[in-house]
């Protein structure tokens, strides 16, 4: 059984009403790049292969409305079965339950089944900085490129963090000729291993995200692109001053850039209710995304420590189809 929150197939890339950043819809950036070697799939065609790829697969009759997932948990397939402190041991008949509701009805509902996977979505709260604010101060934080197209721009924009939402940000400022200082907490080094997996030819754009990273500084016709790494916004004073502390104590005079926070929504605490694992502790088959030392635990996303779209593969969908196709050849 397959169950989703989104009224949709493709959840927040199928919608064209969506936030259109690199996260949200993979894609969006090809319709910006006139250059035919750099071609890729266009939003619409990304929107029909989404709405298309479960009945490819063949998982439509396992689909069920909207659910809102409320608790899982482990216990045992029949009740003389052993508890799941070890639910790891393959010979033990170890069901997962699953409680909501339908989003449509409230109607609420429990699922058993035998796997589970885990699937990160994508959460609209913005990142709120966790920083000392001056009485008065009215520095602009915002978060969506809808957003920064709508802005006034007296100053160079300060771009927060290190991930993709940030090098859409960046790619936008480099288009609209807008300075760029750039602060995140990792390393260089660090920080350009985001992109490392990227191909160069599909994705040329953020592998130059990536040398941008590894070159600190650039200056480029009029635009110039600054970055500070081991560093944290420490304090945002009147008439947009940003205090920066890290190597160098600085401060700008700057508006601000972030991203979303990536959440399961349903639990935040769900990898420590698994018996304490951690995001450290996933190690994923990379072809079935079934968890090496968890059997029947499925992880897909963020979680995984893979945040790039999986266009080929097919993400839940396709873990779904894997699971149905392994069921099948067992029973024949």
């Amino acid at each position: 059984m397959a169950v989703n929150q989104a009224p949709e197939y493709g959840c927040e890339a199928a919608n064209k009403q969506a936030k259109r950043c690199w996260l949200s819809l993979g894609l969006s950036h090809s319709v910006e790049l006139t250059d035919p070697k750099r071609y890729r799939p266009t939003v619409d065609t990304l929107q029909r292969y989404y709405s298309q790829y479960p009945y490819v697969v063949g998982i439509t009759e396992h689909q069920r409305p909207p659910f809102l997932v409320q608790s899982v948990q482990q216990v045992p397939a029949c009740p003389t079965d052993c508890p799941s402190e070890t639910f790891n041991d393959k010979s033990l008949k170890i069901e997962w339950q699953v409680i909501g509701k339908y989003s449509q009805t409230g109607q609420e509902v429990v699922f058993r089944a035998r796997h589970i996977i885990l699937a990160l979505g994508r959460s609209h709260d913005k990142i709120k900085l966790q920083v000392e604010t001056k009485s008065g101060s009215e520095c602009p934080l915002i978060s969506s490129l809808e957003e920064l197209r709508t802005l006034t721009y007296n100053h160079p924009l300060l771009i927060v963090g290190s991930g993709l939402d940030a090098a859409d940000k960046i790619l936008f400022c480099r288009r609209n000729n807008i300075s760029v200082i750039h602060v995140y907490r990792k390393t260089f080094e660090a920080a350009s291993e985001l992109y490392a997996p990227m191909d160069p030819l599909t994705y040329p754009e953020y592998i130059w995200i990536r040398d941008l990273i590894l070159s600190k500084h650039m200056e480029e016709d009029s635009w110039t692109y600054t970055a500070f790494d081991s560093s944290l916004v420490s304090y945002l004073d009147v008439g947009h001053q940003v205090w920066v502390k890290g190597i160098d104590n600085c401060h700008f005079f700057t508006v601000l850039a972030c991203g979303v926070l990536p959440c399961l929504g349903y639990s935040p605490h769900v990898l420590e209710d698994f018996c304490g694992l951690s995001v450290e502790d996933l190690v994923m088959d990379s072809s079935t995304y079934e968890s090496v030392r968890y059997p029947r635990l499925f992880v897909l996303g963020s979680l995984s420590g893979d945040r790039f779209v999986r266009f080929a593969k097919g993400g839940v969908i396709s873990a779904v189809s894997n699971i149905l196709s392994f069921e099948n050849s067992q029973k024949s």
